[in-house]
């Protein structure tokens, strides 16, 4: 039987135009929530977006960098840990992970014909 992949997801603290707070931790919540899964047996992998390379060189967020990521990013659940000032990030990040979910289920199913 194989473990069910779970992408727990730490959307950036920006406003779109510049940071909102420094980046100095990582998420502890998501690494609570991470710990208890791979605990319950699951394969987990934390994408921190606000913590990683994506805002090299510039305050501006580059979501491109993000997409690009999500769609190498294979799994069968994802988690997104967030406060309610992300919504719209949060709201366009699920839009782009079902995109990426939807395109990768028609890519494997026209290899099967």
């Amino acid at each position: 039987m194989t473990r069910k992949k779970i992408i727990l997801i730490q959307p950036p603290l920006a406003d779109g135009t510049k940071l909102l707070v420094e980046k100095k931790d990582m998420p502890f919540g998501l690494a609570y929530v991470a710990r208890s899964l791979l605990k319950a047996g699951f394969e987990v992998e934390v994408f921190d977006i606000y913590g990683s390379l994506y805002y090299k060189n510039s305050p501006f967020f580059d979501r491109n960098k993000v997409i690009e990521k999500i769609r190498t990013l294979e799994a069968d659940f994802f988690g997104i840990g967030a406060l309610s000032t992300q919504y719209s990030y949060v709201n366009w990040l699920v839009s782009e992970i079902k995109q990426g979910k939807r395109k990768n289920s028609n890519d494997k199913e026209q290899a099967l014909h």
